[in-house]
């Protein structure tokens, strides 16, 4: 996914969700009900990343439980680079199953570390419709 979101490739990032998608966010539950709203959330993810003029991103799991009954969860360390320096680390965990094809599908995601300050406040603002 890291190729993906370095290329600002929303729609194969938005592959790898299920919907209803819940979303942990410092304290806040935020519940995504379709593939457009998820669209959107990443379309505010890339626009941080956009700002900053970050020319590479680099993934790292950290650790990771399951499979048990097609279920898994994932911590991933994301490190967002300008210049050839990190500028911004983030640490999320995704929880999700495998489908029979073994193709992966997120259904919850936790933001343990949020690497762009200005996420939060735009994805839990009043006027943001989830």
């Amino acid at each position: 996914m890291a190729a993906h979101v370095a290329e600002g490739n929303l729609d194969a990032q938005a592959d790898a969700f299920t919907w209803p998608l819940v979303i942990y966010l410092n304290g806040n539950v935020l519940i995504e009900l379709s593939r457009a709203e998820t669209l959107r959330s990443l379309a505010l993810t890339q626009t941080s990343i956009s700002v900053r003029g970050i020319e590479r991103v680099e993934t790292h799991v950290a650790g990771h439980m399951g499979p048990l009954d097609d279920r898994f969860s994932v911590d991933v360390l994301w490190t967002y680079f300008k210049d050839l320096v990190a500028v911004a680390t983030g640490e999320v965990r995704y929880f999700g199953r495998f489908d029979a094809n073994e193709n992966v599908s997120i259904e919850m995601v936790e933001y343990q570390h949020v690497p762009f300050p200005e996420l939060v406040t735009n994805l839990t603002s009043p006027g943001y419709d989830h």
